[in-house]
């Protein structure tokens, strides 16, 4: 009996797939590239430090038929930084190059940046000069909770990786309130993210390539799209830990009064990432 032309295909691009990875990690033993290929199994314990935080999370991963094709992935994160905490679920499952999965969770915001309607109805901007003004007032803490559905899409061009992102999420937070995950300010409600990062990869020093970000989100009562680009690096420092990672990643939106992470008072998102992972 013939096999169908999906299965082959997809036999085929599996069997390229660990050749590949076969092959560099031969060529390199303590490859800086690694958090582009596909996780191996097991659970793990992940300790993080970003940017002005930290993040302590388990995870589990079930190989589905062999590392280079499927797997399921179950996580549970604790995150506090200097902005907001959270404490969130998260599940993914892989197929080759494609990764479905979904997240929820509960953020504590320790300083709420709202801007008030005025009487008249008008919603302000709420700028990072305002922002910096309400810091001089006593702590405004709010609370509210957050979903997400995701799929994320890997095109190997060796040595470019295409990595991609497609995210619809839900925010219950206030209207017109700086958010800090985005770093930029909305309403609360229905937010559609893309994000697209082009990686030039090599063994030897770890993955860098432009990053674009689009966001279609409701603003002021009405929706908005917001681009923002920058640049992604990763690699595997080998600071502590045979398999730690570290990310830095920037985007910008020149002209934005609004955009940009409070804490470091830029006009950039901008997240590091320093992981050493431990397995149980």
């Amino acid at each position: 009996m013939k096999r169908p032309i999906t299965a082959t295909l997809v036999g085929a691009a599996s069997a390229l797939l660990a050749l590949t990875v076969a092959a560099t990690a031969e060529a390199f033993p303590q490859r800086r590239d690694y958090f582009l290929d596909p996780p191996r199994g097991g659970t793990f314990v992940h300790a993080d430090l970003i940017t002005v935080g930290a993040q302590v999370s388990l995870e589990r991963r079930q190989i589905l038929e062999d590392e280079t094709m499927s797997n399921l992935n179950a996580r549970v994160s604790a995150l506090y930084s200097l902005g907001y905490a959270d404490v969130a679920g998260h599940l993914d499952v892989r197929l080759l190059f494609l990764t479905i999965g979904a997240s929820a969770g509960v953020r504590r915001v320790n300083r709420t940046y709202t801007g008030l309607a005025a009487p008249d109805g008008f919603l302000p901007e709420v700028t990072s000069e305002q922002r910096r003004e309400k810091d001089k007032d006593s702590k405004d803490a709010t609370s509210w909770n957050w979903a997400e559905a995701r799929a994320r899409l890997v095109i190997p061009l060796e040595p470019l990786w295409l990595v991609t992102n497609l995210a619809m999420r839900w925010e219950g937070q206030p209207d017109n309130t700086y958010d800090w995950f985005h770093t930029n300010v909305h309403d609360g409600g229905r937010l559609l993210r893309f994000d697209a990062t082009m990686f030039v990869r090599a063994a030897s020093f770890g993955g860098l390539g432009p990053t674009v970000r689009v966001l279609d989100m409701p603003q002021r009562g009405k929706r908005v799209t917001e681009v923002a680009y920058g640049l992604t690096f990763g690699t595997r420092p080998g600071v502590f830990r045979k398999d730690d990672l570290f990310l830095f990643q920037t985007l910008v939106r020149p002209g934005d009064n609004e955009f940009g992470f409070h804490i470091t008072r830029l006009p950039a998102y901008v997240m590091l990432i320093y992981r050493a992972s431990f397995e149980l």
